[in-house]
């Protein structure tokens, strides 16, 4: 019953790292490197898709624990 905690670990620890060093390392969108404005954001995006992807996942696997807990199966 870890993996929905293993997956709150993946949506909060990588994704939150990845989205800061975006936001903090990342050039700024004016930065010489053709292209670099869109790529950040479209990085940003998919990011943002694949945290809402594992919560909607760990979500899924909290009800299954909790209907398997309600009916006395700890």
């Amino acid at each position: 019953m870890n993996a929905a905690a293993s997956l709150t670990d993946a949506r909060k620890g990588g994704m939150d790292e990845a989205l800061n060093w975006l936001n903090r390392e990342w050039e700024p969108p004016a930065s010489p490197i053709e292209g670099a404005a869109d790529t950040r954001t479209v990085a940003l995006q998919k990011i943002a898709k694949a945290a809402a992807l594992l919560e909607e996942a760990e979500a899924e696997l909290q009800d299954v624990i909790k209907r398997h807990r309600a009916a006395g199966r700890e």
